[in-house]
């Protein structure tokens, strides 16, 4: 009976581990050391925790001081693991504990599966759920969220922002010119043309057609302007390249601030703010004026609302 137990745990095709009460591995079986990648002699050199990745190392400290208090017998965690080579493993820990006749503890019985490529398949899925299938971008309703997250933090803490709406200038006429495919191609241009101009901090997204929305976070008004007129003219300065044709590239940007607005009406205000500088003569930014602002929303805040990120084509 011993021998089969013995040979069950060796060949058990996932990881197991036998732990004492602090946390150094006393015996480990094959599957324990290919998730690891080390040796029987190294890994039983480290403790359990040691093998944690060091951001995931307390991830489950309450949960191991009600197993060690008779509150659960066992439990389960996702975690992080550095593997031996340097990257990333990510598993899931079921953890035990074995205790004597008398109920004292003796050592845990840790078991491990590698889910490594489900994490990396939810991680795709929700790639796949918040960003634009052409350009990479966020999506409209990632930027719906972050708006609505950063319109909150604002009201409650200050410390400024801004939201600019950027639609491209006669973009129907590149589509009826030269076909969807160069349309598309463009788009993708634009967006690597204004990721490369915004912080890490910055939220920059698609929202449906030629229609891109940018979070500032924490600037004020004259720091939105200058940001906003540096998307124009970077847009303008030089034709994109696509299919052997040299397209020049202009838009109108319509620029509103965070603060006491709410997220629907700081997003009528930049609505209404672009369309001016498309009245204006296009190629151009536009402040939703703080004088103005109460008769912007006003105007806008139906049409914000219900057809905010509609595709357009001027």
């Amino acid at each position: 009976m011993r021998s089969a137990l013995e040979n069950a745990f060796t060949h058990a095709p996932i990881g197991m581990a036998l732990v004492d009460m602090a946390g150094r591995l006393l015996r480990v079986n094959d599957a324990m050391c290919r998730i690891t990648g080390y040796t029987r002699v190294e890994v039983c050199a480290r403790s359990l925790r040691d093998l944690s990745d060091p951001r995931d190392v307390d991830i489950d400290a309450l949960q191991t001081v009600e197993l060690l208090e008779g509150d659960v017998e066992s439990y389960e965690v996702e975690k992080r693991y550095r593997h031996a080579w340097g990257h990333l493993v990510w598993v899931l820990l079921s953890l035990s504990l074995v205790r004597d006749d008398e109920g004292r503890p003796l050592y845990l019985i840790a078991q491990l599966l590698d889910i490594s490529e489900r994490k990396a398949l939810e991680g795709r899925l929700e790639h796949l759920v918040d960003h634009d299938f052409l350009t990479a971008l966020f999506n409209a309703r990632y930027f719906e969220r972050a708006l609505a997250q950063e319109t909150k933090s604002v009201a409650r803490y200050g410390g400024g922002g801004a939201v600019l709406l950027l639609d491209l200038d006669h973009f129907k006429a590149v589509n009826d010119r030269f076909g969807h495919k160069v349309g598309d191609d463009l788009l993708k241009w634009v967006a690597a043309t204004l990721q490369s101009r915004i912080r890490e901090t910055d939220v920059l997204a698609r929202l449906g057609g030629d229609e891109f929305g940018l979070i500032l976070p924490k600037v004020d008004a004259g720091q939105a302007e200058v940001v906003a007129s540096g998307l124009v003219s970077a847009l303008r300065r030089e034709p994109a390249m696509l299919a052997g044709r040299r397209i020049p590239v202009t838009a109108s940007v319509g620029v509103g601030l965070l603060g006491a607005l709410t997220d629907i009406e700081i997003l009528a205000a930049a609505d209404s703010a672009m369309y001016e500088a498309k009245e204006a003569g296009r190629d151009q930014c536009s402040l939703a004026r703080s004088d103005a602002t109460s008769s912007l929303v006003q105007a806008g805040r139906g049409r914000a609302h219900s057809s905010r990120f509609r595709i357009r084509s001027a």
